[in-house]
């Protein structure tokens, strides 16, 4: 019987800290308004520091307590690796993070703070304060990175398992840490120094972007290599054998990174000839599309509707892609108008040439805009209207309001816009059939009549 009423109590303990951290994970936002008023800097930080770690820490305080009740009344009921000590340095663990995380977000917001009145002042730092943030923030983690790691170097749990392996695997997560850090400052520091070489080389641009994600994805495999093979020496010869005696799993692999290969390539063959240049006007498969950026495997065009399509990179050496942006990005601009063929047509021609050339987007050339008979058609005149815009989402729109004021100055001047029209040609029978009733309903209401 004591049994259950101990394990009852335990259970007790650890619903009551669910329960705490439910509620203040879902009060949170309720209250932090109400205490905070309109000081929204404030609420983030409340918001950020009591639905994550202030609320793992109630479980996690509410577990260890029900463990250590388990164990001083019931020894021997957990297993052996449920002790008090080992959740005690979980415990430990989440402080750490909840205080480096409200550190993190008060820092943050201040120099956040600091850099906008900065920035107001010389415009031209802007750039460089926003790297030293980030910096400074990701400092402050990987230095909480580093505690973490010693805390648990110092706790029991490393005799447990094996001080070598536990302290291969802290310095493999520190040293893949360091490495990325690495890569973002190197990613800065390029971005920065393409955005110059862009300014001056604009059709350039494409390459440079490629080129700059290519460099950083062989740095970051380089970087988390060495760190595996300086961590776990064996590693290498595990590698390497692997590679040697499987020949097969070789095959395969190499075949099932055929198709990440083929994009990677068909990337660079893309920077490099370039097709297409990254803010391009394209039509894919009858979309049309804005080359919104060019990665390694694929490709992300944004359609006039706004959505994105991921397209693999390999699919650019076998489809046609219609690009509106190289060479010259203007574009000619049909209008097609049908007038009745009792209108006057040299009046309807001039009237749309003269639309034409007061449209503010218009680009005069040669001898456009004009206006040339199409056919005759069976309910009027097909005209058409020819001009030119800068380029294809111009043309679209410049289009719509040609369209638009033709219809008011035809109206406006007599010009008639035909419907269809149908003749019937009936059979002569019919036709005396029809006749002699029309007669009968005239001699019909001549006798109403008198």
């Amino acid at each position: 019987m004591s049994l259950f009423i101990n394990l009852a109590v335990a259970g007790v303990m650890v619903a009551a800290s669910v329960l705490m951290a439910a509620s203040l994970f879902f009060l949170t936002k309720k209250y932090a308004v109400k205490l905070f008023g309109r000081r929204r800097g404030m609420q983030r930080y409340a918001l950020a520091t009591v639905k994550g770690p202030i609320s793992l820490l109630i479980v996690a305080t509410g577990v260890i307590s029900a463990t250590g009740y388990l164990n001083s009344r019931l020894p021997g009921l957990l297993p052996g690796w449920v002790e008090t000590s080992y959740l005690a340095i979980v415990a430990e663990i989440l402080v750490v993070i909840l205080a480096v995380r409200i550190v993190g977000v008060v820092l943050n917001g201040f120099l956040i703070a600091r850099s906008e009145r900065l920035s107001k002042q010389r415009p031209e730092v802007t750039a460089s304060l926003n790297i030293l943030r980030r910096m400074i923030v990701y400092s402050l983690y990987l230095v909480s990175l580093i505690a973490v790691i010693y805390i648990f170097i110092a706790s029991p749990l490393t005799p447990a398992i094996g001080t070598r392996t536990v302290s291969s695997a802290l310095y493999f997560i520190a040293g893949v840490a360091a490495v990325f850090m690495l890569v973002y400052v190197l990613n800065v520091v390029t971005s920065r120094y393409i955005h110059g070489l862009v300014v001056k080389e604009p059709k350039l641009m494409t390459t440079y972007f490629f080129l700059r994600r290519l460099m950083l994805m062989v740095v970051s495999f380089i970087g988390v290599a060495a760190v595996t093979l300086s961590t776990f020496p064996t590693a290498g010869g595990v590698i390497a054998s692997i590679f040697v005696a499987a020949g097969f799993a070789s095959i395969v692999i190499g075949l099932a990174a055929q198709s990440s290969l083929s994009n990677i390539i068909s990337g660079m063959l893309v920077a490099i000839s370039q097709p297409f240049r990254i803010g391009e006007a394209v039509v894919f498969k009858n979309d049309f599309c804005f080359v919104e950026d060019i990665k390694l495997v694929h490709t992300i065009l944004r359609t006039w509707d706004n959505r994105r399509l991921m397209v693999p990179n390999s699919v650019f050496q076998s489809e046609v892609i219609i690009n509106y942006s190289i060479g010259d990005p203007t574009m000619l601009v049909p209008v097609f108008v049908q007038i009745s063929y009792e209108s006057d047509l040299d009046k309807a021609m001039k009237i749309m040439v003269e639309v034409a050339k007061k449209h503010p987007d218009c680009m005069p050339i040669g001898n456009l805009p004009n206006v040339v008979v199409m056919e005759y058609a069976e309910s009027g005149i097909s005209l058409r209207l020819l001009s030119r815009a800068k380029d294809q989402p111009t043309a679209f729109m410049m289009a719509r309001d040609l369209l638009y004021q033709i219809k008011k100055e035809f109206d406006a001047n007599g010009i008639e816009i035909p419907y269809p029209r149908r003749f019937m040609v009936l059979d002569r029978r019919v036709e005396e059939q029809i006749a002699k009733i029309a007669e009968g309903l005239q001699t019909l209401v001549k006798n109403m009549q008198k």
